[in-house]
């Protein structure tokens, strides 16, 4: 098994066992696949799916600002698309992360904004990680726990060159929380600062030394979707980030991509070196939801 595949087994599972995911869960099941089929192909996931997880959301929140047992619905949608990403992503070298303890060390450090003796992350929902194409990465015989994992930090802190990461920040008030990954782009793109004591990493690993980092922005705006337009400031706000900005509903060239487009924007590395086109990889890979990768719950 794939290192990306054991964390995306202990992300997944960790996620759907929080009570609040669990009580929207049957919910959110009957109307997904509603949507993308028992099973689903990777047409029906990828955009099917991709363009109706605000339709799936809401169907426990309204609007989304109200549901029970989660710490508001951010953290909601928030546990949706992780889930929804990790799915479309099976079988690649790349796994969406929610707890930064299931983060390897090195892309922590390299993530970490150092303010005088302070150091904080950015307030990302999910990292996105692609490891390198490696047999040690590919077929990991570990567990990722203890020794293991100290090891396989050690082993990654000197492959950072071939890592690719994306911070993938996730709101359901796209007005009040455009700034927030637009400044938080500006911070990461930096090269330098002019205020003492301020740096992005830790020694030796920082952005500079990943193959690729980008900011991404996935909303799902609590107003109506027709309200946003391309002169509009949340919109204007968003717009450059260096990992696209999306939506949970089909695309609106100008506003928002669907979903669906954030795996063209920044997953290239681990879709397109599969010896075969990915959906077709996704199709298989699929087949396997009631056995390899039954703890998604499909």
């Amino acid at each position: 098994m794939s290192i990306s595949e054991v964390v995306r087994r202990r992300t997944i599972t960790h996620l759907l066992e929080v009570e609040g995911v669990q009580a929207c869960w049957p919910v959110w099941q009957q109307a997904y696949r509603t949507i993308a089929g028992t099973p689903p192909t990777a047409t029906s996931l990828i955009t099917g799916l991709g363009e109706n997880l605000g339709n799936v959301f809401r169907t426990t929140g309204g609007q989304g600002r109200s549901q029970s047992g989660l710490s508001g619905g951010g953290a909601a949608w928030e546990a949706l698309i992780c889930w929804y990403m990790n799915l479309c992503l099976i079988g690649t070298r790349a796994v969406v992360v929610k707890k930064k303890s299931h983060l390897p060390a090195p892309v922590r450090d390299a993530l970490t904004l150092s303010y005088g003796a302070s150091q904080t992350n950015t307030e990302s929902d999910l990292i996105a990680l692609t490891f390198p194409a490696d047999s040690y990465f590919d077929a990991y015989d570990g567990t990722y726990t203890g020794a293991q994992k100290v090891e396989l930090d050690a082993v990654l802190g000197t492959r950072m060159a071939e890592v690719e990461a994306c911070i993938v920040q996730c709101k359901t008030n796209w007005n009040d929380n455009a700034q927030i990954p637009m400044l938080w782009d500006l911070v990461y793109a930096s090269r330098g600062f002019g205020i003492p004591n301020v740096s992005i990493g830790r020694s030796p690993h920082s952005i500079q030394t990943l193959k690729r980092f980008a900011y991404a922005f996935v909303t799902l705006p609590s107003n109506a979707t027709s309200r946003y337009a391309i002169t509009s400031m949340p919109v204007l706000r968003v717009r450059n980030l260096s990992g696209g900005n999306y939506w949970g509903f089909g695309r609106k060239n100008g506003v928002a991509g669907a979903l669906t487009d954030i795996f063209a924007k920044n997953f290239v590395t681990s879709t397109q070196s599969l010896g075969r086109p990915w959906q077709n990889f996704l199709d298989d890979q699929l087949l396997r939801l009631d056995s390899e990768y039954s703890y998604f719950n499909y």
